[in-house]
């Protein structure tokens, strides 16, 4: 079994905050995992921030990919700056193994090779995984060697009927091929629905996210993410 922190090792109560580099540092020091998100921004860099926007963490609402990374800085370097997937790269300096999440966004294709390019020269174990099938798609087309998986929620918690359909349904399996599925850890509470994302995960491995301390779960696991546990 392997364990990622869920961005990081963080804790609010002791000012860590999530995607931070002391939250990084954390995992780091308790030698487990990390995953952590990475978006682009409007000038195309590599970034590593879970939300599209920035009301939640920074109180502003505006979208992080409207924005320059310039921009980013100067409006978040009094709170929490964003970190470069560059920079964070070469901080965690394959310490731990890592989980990058790929956000879909107004380039994809622009994302997808930029952070290939990136991981092409990192020394570290790592995987990639994303809820957008075509993410993964293209990394069984031009990354066959990475690690791959397709991320999975309950359908309730879909924002997008794209992603629903042809992500968390499963009807892209044969497209993408992922080496693992992330299920949410709800994922599968009904029988037919747990025996159907069985079946379509028999040959893969699966991953558990986000686990707390008393989290139900439904299928066994090769690893989980977790937070505060």
């Amino acid at each position: 079994m392997k364990y990622y922190s869920h961005r990081g090792l963080y804790n609010p109560q002791q000012n860590i905050l999530e995607n931070s580099k002391e939250a990084f540092q954390c995992a780091v020091d308790e030698n487990v995992g990390i995953e952590l998100d990475v978006r682009l921004t409007r000038d195309k860099e590599v970034i590593v921030v879970h939300d599209a926007s920035l009301k939640r963490i920074y109180g502003l609402d505006k979208s992080v990919e409207a924005l320059s990374y310039n921009e980013l800085n100067d409006l978040t370097k009094d709170t929490l700056r964003i970190m470069k997937f560059e920079e964070f790269l070469e901080f965690i300096n394959g310490r731990v193994s890592l989980i990058v999440e790929c956000k879909h966004c107004f380039d994809n294709t622009a994302l997808c090779l930029k952070v290939a390019h990136l991981l092409d020269n990192y020394k570290g174990e790592f995987c990639v995984e994303s809820f957008h099938p075509l993410i993964v798609r293209w990394f069984k087309k031009n990354r066959p060697h990475f690690k791959r998986g397709q991320l999975v929620m309950t359908k309730d918690r879909y924002d997008n009927g794209f992603l629903w359909f042809f992500g968390g349904s499963g009807i892209t399996h044969w497209l993408t091929k992922p080496d693992f599925y992330a299920f949410h850890y709800r994922v599968g509470s009904r029988k037919l629905s747990h025996w159907y994302y069985r079946y379509l995960s028999r040959h893969c491995d699966i991953v558990l996210w986000t686990m707390k301390k008393n989290s139900p779960h439904h299928f066994d696991a090769d690893a989980i993410i977790y937070e505060t546990f």
